[in-house]
């Protein structure tokens, strides 16, 4: 009976610390994508820029994105290149734009001193049922 007891109560155990969910759209969930002296971060090269901080903006593609109420985030990469988890606010590019915003299909980029906001679409967006024709 003792057994059967202790059983219950480290099966109880285990099952309250799985059911606490990290929140997916918080920083420590992912590595931070920022990180410039993360041996793990870099590429190749050695030289200690991170990827995402290396090429022109244009060399960049957007592999997906999840939006919610909680936040959004963006998968990025470059061709060839590992993904990287990407947050609003995060730099981009090697003439450091700026992630402004994260949305369904595309993310916003652009420059604290300027106006000018680049787009960039996701490489493969979903086709909703009512625009491919099948009904």
């Amino acid at each position: 009976m003792k057994y059967k007891f202790l059983l219950i109560i480290f099966y109880l155990i285990i099952c309250i610390n799985t059911a606490k969910a990290e929140d997916p759209f918080s920083r420590s969930f992912s590595t931070p994508s920022t990180l410039s002296n993360d041996i793990a971060t870099l590429d190749d090269s050695g030289d200690g820029i991170h990827p995402m901080m290396k090429y022109p903006i244009s060399k960049y593609f957007l592999k997906g994105v999840i939006v919610s109420l909680e936040g959004s985030i963006a998968v990025m990469s470059i061709p060839g290149g590992k993904d990287y988890i990407m947050f609003p606010g995060d730099p981009i590019g090697n003439d450091l734009h700026i992630i402004k915003t994260i949305n369904q299909d595309f993310i916003t980029a652009g420059k604290n001193s300027s106006e000018e906001e680049l787009t960039i679409a996701v490489s493969n967006p979903i086709l909703s049922t009512s625009m491919s024709g099948l009904n």
